[in-house]
């Protein structure tokens, strides 16, 4: 066999061997893999105070208490809407109303216009 033969087996191998992992399925998520996600989403923002804005525009500030069935439950929170703001001890947020959240924002600064 010569050395341009090996070569092209080479090559073709190479390929073969792609080929099956890009035609390989994830894996389904199962009962376990999705408790997993939201016990590690309780714990990382768990007594954490959070910002959360939803798909209209309006903040909800507040110390995360924890997150049930699909809504997060934020303690001495504050509402922010365009014309008000409220405060309240207890809020319950559902998580199909979020545009997103993030932590409290530790540093804010103005951004220079151009």
């Amino acid at each position: 066999m010569s050395k341009d033969q090996t070569k092209k087996q080479v090559v073709v191998k190479v390929r073969k061997k792609d080929a099956s992992k890009a035609n390989a399925k994830p894996e389904p998520k199962t009962a376990e893999t999705q408790v997993k996600t939201k016990k590690d989403l309780n714990s990382l923002l768990q007594g954490k105070k959070i910002v959360i804005q939803n798909k209209a525009g309006v903040r909800f500030e507040g110390e995360m208490a924890g997150y049930i069935n699909g809504f997060f439950v934020l303690k001495d929170a504050l509402i922010v809407g365009t014309k008000h703001k409220a405060k309240t001890e207890l809020l319950v947020v559902d998580r199909n109303t979020i545009s997103h959240l993030h932590l409290e924002p530790t540093e804010v600064t103005k951004l220079e216009e151009d």
